[in-house]
């Protein structure tokens, strides 16, 4: 069996940055043992990934509908809770070149690669940014995956990848979220 790509849904470490170290040995180590290229491993964080801030969850309760979600991430208002990601975006960024696709603003990357001879692309969503751990949902926003799949370039074959299960999504955006991945 050749392997041509790696998806890691997050929760690459239990908590602290110091365990970046040994994900990186892990992954150098698996690059080598499957026989691909380190930038062929792709992740998403997950929760274990993000460090809990104060602000959490007054901003995660605030949001009751999809418009306030959107509402909340157009504003740029994710730039409050994108700080508990820096340890994980640091370690993608020193480790992997598809990492340009991450942007400080956004929750999601896209990444466009062809894989012997077929298009792909590879949807990277960010499922934890607004988890509920008392209730145990998330929130990922309609726009936000509209515009993740906006950056498709005319793939053969799209992936989605995010830690969470479509069951955890809150009520709100639940059945929206799975057709626009259904659709895709």
């Amino acid at each position: 069996i050749k392997i041509d790509m790696v998806f890691v849904s997050g929760d690459l470490i239990w908590h602290g940055n110091k365990q970046y170290e040994k994900v990186n040995t892990f992954f150098n180590n698996l690059s080598k043992e499957v026989n691909i290229k380190k930038d062929h491993i792709f992740c998403v964080p997950g929760n274990h990934d993000s460090r809990i801030t104060g602000n959490d969850s007054v901003f995660i309760n605030a949001l009751k509908s999809s418009s306030d979600v959107d509402e909340f991430i157009s504003s740029k208002y994710t730039e409050l809770l994108n700080p508990k990601f820096d340890d994980y975006v640091s370690f993608i960024r020193e480790n992997f070149d598809w990492s340009d696709k991450l942007e400080p603003t956004t929750l999601f990357f896209t990444h466009n690669i062809i894989i012997n001879g077929i298009k792909v692309a590879i949807v990277g969503i960010n499922s934890s940014w607004a988890e509920n751990i008392y209730e145990g949902t998330v929130t990922i926003g309609e726009n936000q995956l509209l515009e993740a799949f906006s950056k498709v370039d005319n793939a053969d074959m799209t992936i989605a990848l995010m830690h969470h299960s479509l069951i955890n999504l809150r009520e709100f955006e639940k059945d929206s979220i799975a057709q626009i991945l259904r659709d895709r």
